[in-house]
């Protein structure tokens, strides 16, 4: 069982749905929420509240297979899939965030420059 906080709770919560929908027929990832819910997700501190022997993956995945039960049924390659491109994405996520000095505030040279990842947004 995760020890989380309910922010996370939501947001991993989140992630399935966003699952759940990319594996209904027609449906596919929306890349931006799933970017959008990563940081969020990196942000509310998945890290230290994650339960070290389950990787995102497996967590995202069991909560597909709760939320989702048909598409789960007949989908399972799929939605081990997205799992690990979502987990892929949180690792990507953070090692930016670690490889940048104090991520937290803007930098003296201004914020976002010669930066990969997309200023933050409300969504």
């Amino acid at each position: 069982m995760e020890k989380t906080t309910l922010q996370i709770d939501a947001i991993l919560n989140d992630l399935a749905g966003l699952c759940c929908e990319a594996t209904e027929p027609g449906g596919t990832l929306d890349v931006e929420r799933r970017d959008r819910l990563v940081e969020a997700l990196s942000t509310n501190g998945w890290e230290r509240h994650r339960d070290k022997d389950e990787p995102l993956s497996t967590v995202i995945k069991n909560r597909v297979l709760e939320r989702c039960k048909e598409p789960g049924m007949h989908r399972g390659a799929a939605i081990e899939g997205l799992a690990k491109e979502i987990e892929e994405t949180y690792r990507e996520y953070a090692r930016f965030r670690a490889s940048t000095p104090d991520s937290n505030r803007p930098s003296e040279k201004g914020e976002g420059k010669g930066s990969k990842m997309p200023p933050r947004t409300m969504g």
